[in-house]
């Protein structure tokens, strides 16, 4: 997510702390006012405020809902429009499909893990040539060992990312995919790192089957792309989907 979608959820937490509804704009006074008629007047934490040690960067809360019992209920903050449900990495792609296999049958689970095996070798030490300057600035000792980048793009990519797509066209393994994209509910499980329930500008909804369907019916954008830190590019899998 970037700095927007971090802004708006900061603007959320600090409008449903202190009700200054005319400091904020439509979008996050609509989406307080969502979060509002559910949980009137609760505790509320954004992930930047605790410790999320051990969990990494992917856990997909992006803030809670404390109740008086002690619940914490994990909430995604999406804002309206194009999103980006993940851009994570082969291997941590790899680690929450493996546990999203566990919710299908065991052919399909076959053919996911299999599936796994080839996103989990993603490359994660590439260089861009657009990068190069930077790379030699920050990544030296990265950058002697680092493949090629633009040669990977062009001739690797297209067939793993039809590939990727042609698995996932299975819609039982489709819908676990996404499922886990949405929440983390199986490999965050027992932990702060499950999103329960998506707040929009437009809605408030728990995620359910029939959402994840419904996003599903929305359209699903699968892809392989880039994610450079210090010059040097990894290759990842970005789930895209439009709030609507």
């Amino acid at each position: 997510m970037g700095n927007k979608g971090k802004d708006f959820e900061h603007q959320i937490v600090d409008c449903y702390r202190k009700r200054n509804f005319n400091k904020h704009s439509p979008d996050v006074v609509r989406a307080t006012q969502l979060l509002i008629e559910e949980f009137p007047n609760e505790k509320i934490v954004h992930r930047d405020e605790i410790s999320l040690k051990g969990l990494g960067r992917e856990i997909k809360a992006d803030m809670w809902i404390v109740l008086g019992s002690g619940q914490w209920i994990g909430i995604s903050i999406k804002m309206a429009g194009s999103v980006r449900l993940s851009t994570a990495q082969g291997r941590g792609t790899a680690d929450k499909w493996e546990a999203a296999a566990a919710t299908l049958d065991r052919d399909r689970q076959i053919t996911l893990q299999k599936l796994n095996e080839r996103v989990r070798e993603l490359p994660t030490n590439m260089i861009d040539s657009s990068n190069l300057q930077k790379a030699q600035r920050r990544n030296p000792k990265k950058l002697s060992t680092a493949g090629n980048w633009n040669t990977w793009f062009a001739k690797e990519r297209p067939p793993i990312t039809q590939h990727i797509n042609e698995k996932l066209e299975d819609t039982a393994i489709r819908a676990a995919v996404i499922e886990e994209m949405l929440t983390g509910r199986q490999h965050y499980a027992g932990t702060k790192g499950v999103a329960d329930y998506i707040l929009t500008p437009l809605y408030f909804k728990y995620i359910d089957d029939a959402y994840i369907q419904s996003t599903i019916a929305h359209g699903v954008k699968i892809d392989v792309r880039g994610k450079s830190r210090g010059g040097i590019t990894s290759a990842c899998i970005h789930f895209d989907v439009t709030i609507r």
